[in-house]
């Protein structure tokens, strides 16, 4: 697994805090006059110094979520949008729920609106001694404090354990083990300072590498087979299987060719082992752009050209090292844009990126998907891949 207890990131989150906030609150989480009977999470002993990260539910009243009005929507974050925000630095106390019991509940379309105990989808962060509390697990600490909360609530479920058991859960790409080391003072209060690792793209991690394509970290160079034909690459290992999500990339140089995008899983693959993507051309990779040898750049929907307005059909020039982007957003109604774009100037973590869209496609929504890529000549490299996704 890899260590998600120490972040390098750029920014201090100022979701961090709301914790404290509340700490001055009546009736809120971190209340101080304490829980009417016994608390149902016992954060361990001293030293509290870590933090699970849980999205906790307020309770609506006896006629369960509302349905979405327009203030909300705009005043909300899409449930699935939930892993872009993090990264984009985006935060609302209000989440949308676009599932089909929403739309059965509210009509197609219409999604129901999820008032959070914190900002969405940072979470609460819930300071504990890292598996010396009880409950020890993520799941479980997010609904005893749940239950924690809720008695202090001015409206309360009927049933707050079947409440909080239903709605009460780890954040959006919370580690599934352990905790956040650090994120808490030793007293138990969040940590303004301590820089969450979600804020960070994941580093694609490779498979399938033909036996001519060489894989650094992220990156991946093709090392021999012949000059003029697509027959090196690669996919991830790491699937998108829901909402929105992107794969971001560069060249090295802008004299070699290279393909990188997203492909559809085939149907019935349950894991990256039952599908090993024995085809490391331009045509199995749905959504691509091409970093072309010309020194320009390419729109390839399984390995057709999408004309641009530039040369060739072409839709402008590149330079080494320039960042692009192959999107998916979930449209809610069967479908998602695919969106391809390049970055303009350095990105932060935990920032929106000065991000220009090149074009965008709708198209029938499917996942999983993967990232997917292609080289011609000898030596090309797709350098720093990353992904951000829903894990």
């Amino acid at each position: 697994m890899r260590d998600l207890m120490k972040s390098s990131l750029n920014r201090v989150r100022t979701g961090w805090f709301w914790p404290l906030v509340l700490l001055a609150l009546p009736n809120c989480a971190f209340q101080t006059g304490g829980i009417p009977g016994a608390p149902n999470l016992n954060p361990g002993p001293l030293p509290n110094g870590d933090a699970i990260m849980c999205d906790i539910e307020k309770f609506q009243g006896p006629n369960g979520r509302r349905c979405a009005s327009q203030q909300d929507i705009d005043n909300g974050i899409a449930l699935g949008s939930a892993a872009i925000a993090l990264v984009t630095g985006q935060k609302k106390m209000i989440g949308l729920d676009y599932s089909a019991n929403a739309f059965s509940h509210c009509g197609q379309g219409i999604p129901e609106a999820i008032d959070f105990q914190d900002m969405f989808p940072d979470g609460t962060a819930v300071c504990v001694n890292c598996g010396q509390s009880t409950p020890a697990d993520a799941p479980g600490v997010c609904v005893a404090k749940c239950k924690d909360i809720v008695a202090l609530s001015d409206i309360q479920p009927p049933d707050k354990a079947a409440f909080c058991g239903a709605t009460a859960h780890p954040s959006t790409n919370f580690p599934k083990t352990g905790c956040f080391t650090g994120a808490c003072s030793a007293g138990g209060n969040p940590d303004p300072a301590f820089k969450d690792p979600r804020l960070e793209a994941e580093n694609v991690v490779w498979d399938d590498f033909t036996p001519n394509t060489m894989p650094n970290g992220n990156s991946l160079t093709k090392t021999s087979g012949s000059p003029t034909n697509f027959d090196a690459g690669a996919d991830s290992d790491q699937w998108i299987t829901q909402g929105d999500a992107y794969v971001e990339f560069e060249a090295m140089e802008n004299t070699l060719s290279h393909v990188a995008g997203l492909s559809l899983v085939p149907a019935g693959c349950g894991k990256p082992a039952d599908c090993p993507d024995g085809d490391q051309g331009i045509t199995d990779i749905n959504f691509a752009i091409s970093l072309n040898a010309d020194g320009r750049y390419y729109i390839l929907e399984s390995g057709t050209i999408v004309p641009g307005n530039d040369v060739n059909t072409s839709w402008g020039t590149y330079n080494a090292n320039q960042r692009f982007r192959v999107t998916v957003k979930d449209k809610h109604d069967g479908s998602y844009d695919v969106v391809y774009s390049y970055i303009v100037g350095p990105c932060l973590a935990g920032n929106k990126c000065n991000e220009q869209p090149i074009t965008t496609h709708n198209v029938a929504a499917q996942y999983p998907l993967r990232v997917d890529t292609a080289f011609r000549e000898l030596n090309a490299t797709l350098a720093n891949v990353t992904i951000v996704r829903i894990q």
